[in-house]
């Protein structure tokens, strides 16, 4: 474990401002090779985004994510059981949103190709299955920063670029859709990143990404730290439905389609983090491991199944909302702000 890391302040990334509140400090619960620093959580008083601050520096991003980080290794997990019932669902889950996604692609809807870049693809495990969409007509691409993960996709046939999205060096317009599954809430500038994805769209693009939804009841009830949506120093900015409009609104898209999903995975994640914090026995810690959760087992199933349940209850009772928010928005013929 490394301390005393290094350390960014920053400004709200909607707004500028430089005025907060402070909504709880907390520390890495699911890794043991990264650093013991504690991060605080703050919610800036003008617009309402909720970020950490101070946080990691850019420098450090090789010790906040260690070699043995979960996106690192998912097709692998996958090859291991992919006739589990996890997989098969997991698998028709996002099946449905990434067809989804591809029908709003003028191109690909009138029975034509589409290209589709995946930002932080890590190793693939996305790809794979909008390329399975519709065999031959997607072209497949990511951006990744693990060369371990690169080689990996690129061995299942993909285009991957080792840098960051904001450093991509390609030709505008040169994609259909542009996607992410839970990394805008990783990265340094996410207003950068979707001006980036407005230049490298093609006219009428898609920009499709899920990030977690600070507006659940498990991030209320567990606001003082444990909450799994924290991934404590890894999420560095916490969106609502209005905070990743306004985002989308300053950079030149328009709004398709915002959903809600259960994230059991946090919820695993925050019973974890209770149960560790509190010097439970590994035993029973473990049940909850942040890592095998991911595993395509039936320990994992039972798990998901009951958490997903519960998140569907707290939707109930919280107008629908719940751990994720998937935003698809179309890019508009006005420049990026």
């Amino acid at each position: 474990m490394k301390q005393n890391i290094a350390k960014t302040f920053v400004h709200c990334n909607n707004c500028g401002a430089d005025d907060t509140d402070l909504v709880t400090v907390g520390h890495e619960f699911e890794y043991d090779n990264t650093t013991p620093d504690e991060f605080p959580v703050v919610r800036c008083r003008r617009c309402g985004l909720v970020y950490l601050n101070p946080r990691p520096a850019v420098s450090e991003l090789s010790t906040i994510y260690p070699p043995n980080y979960f996106s690192y290794s998912l097709v692998k997990e996958d090859q291991e059981n992919r006739s589990s019932l996890t997989y098969k669902l997991r698998k028709a889950l996002y099946a449905r949103k990434f067809r989804g996604d591809l029908e709003q692609c003028p191109g690909f809807r009138e029975g034509g190709t589409a290209r589709v870049l995946d930002i932080g693809c890590g190793d693939g495990r996305n790809l794979n299955w909008y390329k399975e969409m519709a065999p031959g007509r997607v072209e497949t691409c990511g951006v990744e920063l693990d060369p371990k993960a690169k080689r990996i996709a690129e061995a299942n046939g993909h285009t991957v670029w080792l840098t960051r999205f904001e450093e991509l060096d390609v030709a505008a317009e040169s994609f259909d859709l542009i996607t992410s599954n839970h990394v805008i809430e990783h990265v340094e500038d996410p207003t950068a990143m979707s001006r980036k994805a407005w230049q490298l769209l093609k006219p009428d693009g898609v920009y499709a990404f899920e990030t977690p939804n600070i507006d659940c009841l498990d991030a209320r009830w567990f606001r003082d730290k444990y909450w799994g949506g924290y991934h404590f120093p890894r999420h560095w900015i916490f969106y609502t439905r209005e905070s990743i409009e306004r985002l989308l609104a300053r950079t030149g898209f328009s709004v398709l389609a915002v959903y809600y999903s259960p994230n059991p995975v946090f919820w695993n994640w925050t019973v974890h983090h209770i149960l560790k914090d509190r010097g439970w026995p590994d035993a029973v810690v473990n049940v909850f491991h942040p890592v095998t959760i991911f595993h395509n087992s039936l320990k994992t199933f039972v798990v998901l199944s009951v958490f997903t349940t519960v998140e569907l209850v707290c939707g109930l009772l919280n107008r629908g909302k719940v751990g994720n928010i998937r935003v698809v928005a179309r890019k508009t013929q006005c420049a990026a702000a």
